[in-house]
């Protein structure tokens, strides 16, 4: 197999349907044939550079074969990153798919995906939390303790309810169409929490004691 470590400005991988390979350094430049392999290849460029100002890409890579084979594979062997990559204002690394997935992780006997960070999704998208809060429910004295929102950023607020037990939640988005979760949280005594109703980015919640009878309180909230 043939490899190679080079440094190259603005880097471009052709990968032809044949068993031929080829580099070209520049989009305008000369193609530099690679060793032909009738059943496999291995190439290692190690850095790309791309100074230009705006979007450009440092590497392209572009696979026409039909055999189901990845157009990028990043092999590690001993205890560096297979992918490692770093954007100062955008998007370290970027997956998209027509159809199947857009990044795919696994791991055989370690995390397969983890986040130093926090990890947000668009609104209309299902799979993650939307939203968090650790919230005091009243009739006078409602407040939030703390809370998240991971669809814009917007701060999530509260305001009194009209009855004792009751508060009003404004998400800072659309919450209509969601899918939302509340929790009564007292120790020693039988508390629950109703969603009364929800409307647009707010929702009303209704805190009760094992009578039925409205009781304010703490509760948290989740939005899915």
């Amino acid at each position: 197999m043939f490899s190679s470590k080079q440094t190259y400005n603005a880097g471009r991988l052709v990968h032809s349907s044949r068993p031929v390979f080829f580099l070209r350094v520049s989009r305008a430049g000369p193609r530099i044939p690679l060793l032909p392999r009738e059943t496999g290849w291995r190439f290692s460029i190690h850095r790309v550079n791309n100074f230009s100002a705006g979007t450009g890409r440092a590497a392209y890579f572009t696979n026409y074969s039909n055999v189901g084979s990845a157009v990028v594979r990043a092999d590690s062997f001993g205890s560096g990153y297979g992918v490692f990559a770093i954007s100062d204002t955008g998007i370290g690394v970027y997956g998209y798919s027509d159809s199947g997935t857009g990044v795919y992780a696994n791991s055989s006997t370690g995390t397969a995906l983890y986040a130093d960070g926090d990890v947000s999704q668009t609104l209309a998208d299902d799979g993650l939390v939307k939203a968090g809060v650790y919230a005091f429910c009243s009739d006078t004295i409602s407040s939030i303790t703390r809370s998240f929102n991971n669809v814009n950023s917007i701060t999530i607020t509260i305001s009194n309810g009209v009855a004792v037990g009751e508060c009003v939640i404004d998400f800072g988005f659309d919450v209509s169409n969601r899918y939302i979760v509340a929790t009564a949280t007292i120790s020693g005594a039988a508390r629950g929490v109703t969603i009364l109703t929800f409307s647009g980015e707010t929702a009303t919640f209704f805190r009760w004691d094992d009578a039925g009878s409205g009781i304010n309180g703490n509760i948290y909230v989740l939005v899915y």
